[in-house]
């Protein structure tokens, strides 16, 4: 495929659907959860519209679903649905008939499916009550990125259909139910049966945002639109250490617009869950182990909450165009800490620390035969997008946009960034989209410069997309305040590994300094990283391993096995 239409194109073979033919226009979720056979059970309801006159089938994707009845309009046309062979990574293509006085472009109908899921279906994670934090009850919890909601519904499972939906969800008494939508009011509930949780999701969404949580849950009010939510045990810890969400939201507003999603609350899951955060709109997954005591882990949450406007709201066309979610929010979440936290160098030195990252996953990715999956468009070509994620399209991504604001300036891109989110909200976006919204917003404006033009003029967009490796050119200079002791100190203990010299006993008393002092409370966490990184990139550099004596010195003087943060200890 030539770089232009590869750069335009909005064809998901990822997706076994024909979306582009006849698209689903709204969900309607019937489910009940059942703990003890670990599976949910109910009805799929998909409105859905003909969008190519003649087309004979609505296609759908699907694993592992146990069907028992499909009707369109009312009717039953199980015995009539072609199911083909299953695909080894994209699953099962559900072929649902169109009848002949339906297939008009325009013409829309209904397809209710009966079904349940399988104990296997790797978007739902039933938990024992063993793994949990309070260990007294079971837990579930559903991951549908990048491809895996057709394991828990069957759809067009492709970030190109954006749908609202609704949902009634059957628990036991015991269990508290969330979903990536609003639940009625306390008004609206009291007609609700016990034991039923139900929500409306009124913002098009896409599939893999579709979300569900069920345990022994509790919240704690943060705002008028911020809950924290976990086990008992743990909601306290997470309440505090995420007390800063409604800021991180002002600011995201303050930088783009008003937030859409009616709520934005948190649920921190049990110990057991195995990713960051996941940005689920109105409801963000996180990590217990972003709960240090001190908040110097909440930039996870404001990452989730940027992808309330980039990712969530704009929406990449395909999974290729991956860079347009992770690269804006990563560029949205380092504005938001630079308002919060108080100047640019909170955004330079998070973006140091990502230009770090993205160096170690592109080698990593090369030295493995995987240098394709190091360029901004990814060539998935039909293959599962969970084996090309790193972080190219996050830091890739936030380093186009870094270069592009630097040439035309930080408050005109700030508010073509703020133009481009209102332009494309509850849409979605290719890497030609975005190419040419730039373009139109400044090489076409009477109001930018013949120095702009002409620097914006020598952009070489097929290297930018399509290029593998680290970007191009200079390497951005990230240089700031709060890195410099870190970096000084580094050097200290690099210049006593070169000599195979151990450094001296720590000061007797934590009020006395020496050349080695820092390290503290006084440091924020990104100082941390920094220093360690300067210690990983020598390693990494001179292929000269630190020697356990001096891991132990470190280790001493700075108290890194005693840190409770995830951060410093994964370094």
């Amino acid at each position: 495929m030539p770089p232009e239409t590869a750069a335009a194109s909005r064809e998901d073979l990822c997706s076994l659907s024909n979306y582009a033919s006849c698209v689903t226009t709204s969900l309607d979720l019937d489910w009940t959860l059942d703990f003890e056979k670990c599976s949910l059970f109910g009805s799929l309801s998909a409105s859905c519209k003909v969008l190519v006159a003649g087309t004979p089938t609505v296609d759908f994707d699907s694993v592992n679903l146990d069907v028992s009845s499909i009707k369109l309009n009312g009717k039953e046309v199980l015995s009539e649905v072609v199911i083909a062979a299953p695909n080894k990574i994209l699953g099962t293509k559900i072929s649902v008939p169109i009848p002949s006085e339906l297939r008009k472009e325009g013409d829309t109908f209904s397809v209710l499916f009966t079904y349940k899921t399988s104990p296997e279906a790797s978007a739902i994670q039933w938990l024992s009550k063993e793994a949990t934090a309070d260990k007294q009850f079971p837990y579930v919890f559903t991951q549908c990125q990048a491809i895996h909601a057709r394991s828990l519904l069957p759809c067009q499972d492709t970030p190109g259909v954006k749908t609202p939906y609704t949902a009634s969800v059957k628990a036991p008494a015991w269990c508290t139910v969330l979903m990536s939508a609003v639940a009625p009011s306390p008004r609206e509930q009291a007609d609700i049966v016990a034991g039923v949780f139900r929500f409306r999701q009124n913002i098009p969404t896409p599939a893999y945002l579709i979300a569900l949580a069920g345990g022994k849950l509790e919240p704690r009010v943060i705002s008028q639109r911020v809950s924290i939510w976990s086990e008992p045990s743990v909601v306290d810890k997470a309440a505090f250490d995420f007390s800063q969400t409604e800021d991180f939201l002002a600011a995201a507003e303050a930088i783009t617009c008003p937030y859409m999603w009616g709520r934005y609350d948190v649920l921190c899951l049990p110990p057991s869950f195995p990713y960051g955060g996941v940005e689920n709109p109105c409801l963000t997954f996180a990590t217990p182990t972003l709960l240090t005591g001190d908040k110097s882990l909440a930039d996870v949450i404001a990452h989730e909450i940027a992808h309330s406007w980039t990712g969530n709201l704009v929406t990449n066309a395909t999974w290729s165009h991956f860079w347009l979610n992770e690269g804006w929010t990563m560029w949205l979440q380092r504005k938001i800490e630079e308002r919060v936290k108080g100047g640019v160098d909170h955004l330079k030195i998070s973006a140091q620390s990502g230009w770090h990252h993205l160096r170690e996953d592109v080698k990593h990715m090369t030295e493995t035969g995987h240098e394709n999956f190091t360029s901004l468009v990814c060539p998935l070509n039909g293959g599962d997008p969970d084996d090309a994620f790193s972080s190219v399209p996050y830091e890739k991504g936030f380093n186009l946009l870094y270069k592009l604001e630097c040439i035309v300036g930080k408050k005109e891109f700030e508010g073509f960034a703020k133009k481009y989110i209102t332009n494309f909200a509850q849409k979605t976006v290719t890497s030609a989209d975005f190419k040419n919204f730039f373009l139109s917003s400044f090489v076409e404006s009477s109001s930018t410069t013949a120095a702009v033009k002409e620097q914006l003029a020598k952009l070489d967009w097929n290297e930018l997309f399509f290029g593998i490796g680290m970007p191009t050119g200079d390497a951005p200079d990230f240089s700031n305040s709060l890195s410099t002791a870190s970096e000084a100190l580094g050097q200290k203990w690099i210049a006593l590994a070169k000599k195979n010299e151990l450094p001296p006993p720590p000061p007797a008393s934590s009020c006395c300094v020496d050349e080695l002092s820092g390290f503290d409370d006084t440091w924020a966490t990104s100082q941390k990283i920094a220093f360690l990184d300067s210690l990983a990139t020598y390693v990494e550099e001179s292929n000269t391993p630190l020697t356990l004596p001096m891991l132990e010195a470190l280790d001493r003087r700075y108290a890194l096995t005693a840190c409770p943060n995830s951060e410093i200890k994964h370094r």
